[in-house]
Parts: C-alpha cells; structure tokens; sequence
C-alpha cells in the first residue's frame, strides 16, 4: 500500500510538472477571413484598396489589425500571382509577417490573389515587419 502511495505521488508530480512548464506561449495567428466577414470599416478599405494591388495594413484601436494583400488587377500581357505561405511571429516586440509571392501557373491558384488575414495575437507588439520571398518590403497603404 505505502509502495503504490509513493508511485500515486510522484506520477501525481510529475503530471504537475509537465502541465505547468509546457504552458503555451502567448497565442499568435493570422486568421484568413472573407470580406463579408469583416468590421464594416475593415471592409470599406478592402474596397478602397481593391483597384490597385498591393500590400496593406488597415489598423485602428476598436477593430485591431489586418493584413490585405491583393494581386487580382493583371494587366494584359502579365502574369497573375498568387500568395503562399503566409506566417507570423513575434521577436522582441516585433511582429514579423512573412510571405511568399508565385506566378500563379494554374487557374485555381488565382483564389490566392486577394487575401485578408486578421492578426490576432495575444502578446503586445508595438512594430510591424513584412518580408515577400524572404526580403523585408515596406506596406503599400497603411490606413486606420
């Protein structure tokens, strides 16, 4: 009886251990959400923005932040692209985005040319980086 006690106890700290020291860091995700799913405010600069591709930031204190990347307008005799592996993380108080950009050599590939993500993220950031293919780039519009 004593000897299964003394097991009891330590699987019980064990068990302790294991879920007080793996506690998940502070969540952090792009979340893609469709237009008709946004902040009415959110959805009135896609709007703005729609006609001319680029990559934009729409941020403000009531709605948080959200990143709108748009190649849809292809002029004639152009490659349409498309957008790929879209990730996020934060170092040292900066939330750094990272993307790729493809020509987009299949029709169904044209889905990715007009994206929104909401950041949401639970830990503070106070400046905002975005890298295409690996190089850091600067927003083409930024609008609150």
């Amino acid at each position: 009886m004593n000897r299964k006690l003394i097991c009891f106890c330590i699987l019980l700290f064990i068990s302790i251990l294991l879920v007080t020291g793996c506690q998940m860091k502070p969540g952090l995700s792009l979340l893609k959400i469709e237009e008709g799913a946004a902040p009415e405010a959110v959805r009135n600069f896609v709007r703005e923005q729609s006609g001319q591709n680029g990559i934009d930031l729409y941020s403000d204190g009531v709605h948080g932040d959200y990143l709108f990347l748009n190649s849809v307008n292809v002029k004639q005799g152009e490659q349409a692209v498309c957008f790929t592996d879209i990730k996020c993380k934060i170092t040292d108080g900066t939330l750094n985005i990272y993307f790729s950009e493809k020509p987009a050599e299949d029709p169904s590939e044209k889905i990715n040319s007009k994206l929104i993500y909401k950041i949401d993220s639970a830990a503070d950031y106070h400046r905002i980086r975005i890298f295409k293919n690996g190089c850091e780039i600067s927003f083409d519009v930024v609008g609150a």
